[in-house]
């Protein structure tokens, strides 16, 4: 019997800790500043739509039915408001961009925050119910789909069988 073998056991795992976790650590940093930067994106572009003038001919006003105090630590997201209070809907999606059931807020004295949509009634602006029945009358709707009584009366007219007729018949069928 010869001389003992050397294992290549410990050669594998110094390659594989030389060369693989330096690979592993790049890719994990490049992942993470890649997040980062995106973050930092959104937050920005969050800005810049924080920062556009609202134009009050596009809001959508609601009055508090309740009062609504922040509780917790959200006292900073959320909107301090009292029954029967205005405010003007920013937005009705979260800050993510999802829709949500909490809805981004300005008060008359310009603070700004979240509340919840059952706190709130829509408000109806005078000319927007008149666009709305204009709407409803449009080609789609049921209404148009309605037939009279002396179409029905048309289609069920008894008509005599003639040669031309039968020949027509069997031609459309």
């Amino acid at each position: 019997s010869g001389p003992a073998k050397a294992s290549r056991k410990p050669l594998f795992f110094f390659l594989a800790a030389a060369f693989g976790i330096p690979y592993l650590m790049s890719k994990m940093i490049r992942t993470l500043a890649a997040s980062q930067e995106e973050e930092e994106r959104r937050l920005q572009q969050q800005a810049l739509e924080a920062q556009q003038p609202v134009d009050p001919s596009k809001l959508e006003f609601c009055r508090l039915m309740y009062d609504y105090l922040p509780q917790g630590n959200n006292t900073s997201m959320e909107l301090e408001a009292r029954k029967g209070d205005l405010v003007a809907v920013l937005t009705k999606h979260d800050p993510a961009g999802n829709p949500s059931e909490w809805w981004q807020c300005r008060s008359r004295d310009g603070r700004q925050g979240y509340l919840p949509s059952t706190y709130l009634e829509v408000l109806k602006r005078p000319g927007q119910e008149v666009k709305a029945i204009k709407a409803a009358s449009s080609d789609s709707s049921r209404a148009n789909s309605i037939t009279t009584a002396s179409e029905s009366l048309q289609e069920g007219k008894k008509e005599y069988a003639t040669a031309d007729g039968m020949q027509r018949s069997h031609f459309y069928s």
